[in-house]
């Protein structure tokens, strides 16, 4: 799997899983630091032998989740309320005999075609 176009390593599935799982890791800090220096949750980190750390989440349990959801339902409420407008049929227009359209079509044709044969012709005639 190809990083970038303009060159570069090529990563393998685990590393590019590795890669998206330290960015993550890293959005999550820097929200929990973001929420700690704001005042909004205990500025307590708790480090664990495995490497994890823990903090106070009650602030994304009880305002950030809760908002993000609604958001997203409320977005998703108006799409499915316009769901039914995607398949509207409007009402034809004037309708016309398929004859009609193909002999126009037709006679358009035959007057580009005769419109070539007439520059070719000239275009060899003047070599």
């Amino acid at each position: 799997m190809r990083v970038s176009r303009a060159g570069g390593k090529n990563l393998s599935r685990w590393e590019l899983d590795e890669l998206l799982a330290k960015a993550a890791l890293l959005l999550e800090a820097a929200a929990t630091s973001d929420a700690i220096n704001g005042g909004m949750t205990e500025p307590t980190v708790r480090l664990h032998a495995n490497g994890e750390y823990t903090s106070d989440k009650s602030f994304q349990q009880t305002v950030i989740h809760p908002f993000v959801a609604a958001y997203h339902q409320e977005e998703f409420s108006r799409a499915a309320d316009r769901y039914g407008e995607l398949y509207e049929r409007e009402p034809p227009g004037d309708r016309r005999p398929v004859n009609d359209i193909y002999s126009e079509a037709t006679s358009t044709r035959s007057t580009l075609s005769l419109g070539l044969r007439q520059t070719r012709r000239s275009m060899d005639s003047e070599s």
